[in-house]
């Protein structure tokens, strides 16, 4: 469980997933779907400081999670594009690129969370 999930206000987190849907992001859209799952359907008396500070804790797991990573985004890209990987190595380069991406996107869905706080 993400710390402070449950704390954090379902509307927002819908708000938040509407705008990536018309926007078209899917993967953010996933983000927000995911984080809904946690959400406090119910509880609805937390205030915009409870959600922000639910975004700061989750933006500072999201952080740390990137920066376990011993490569980057652009160097994975890089990686594959190079090829010369083989099979195996290959696909955990992609393995490993689609969960930063993941987390990325869920760094975007934080962000419009913050966005749309009120």
């Amino acid at each position: 469980v993400i710390l402070g999930a449950r704390k954090i206000r379902a509307k927002t987190v819908s708000a938040a997933g509407r705008a990536f849907s018309e926007d078209g992001d899917a993967r953010a859209e996933w983000a927000a779907r995911q984080m809904m799952q946690m959400a406090n359907p119910v509880d609805d008396s937390a205030d915009k400081d409870a959600d922000l500070a639910c975004v700061a804790a989750m933006r500072e797991a999201a952080s740390a999670k990137l920066a376990s990573f011993p490569t980057t985004v652009k160097e994975d890209e890089a990686l594959l594009a190079g090829g010369g990987l083989g099979e195996r190595m290959g696909m955990c380069v992609e393995y490993r690129l689609s969960v930063k991406r993941n987390v990325e996107a869920f760094v975007r869905f934080l962000a419009k969370m913050e966005e749309l706080a009120e």
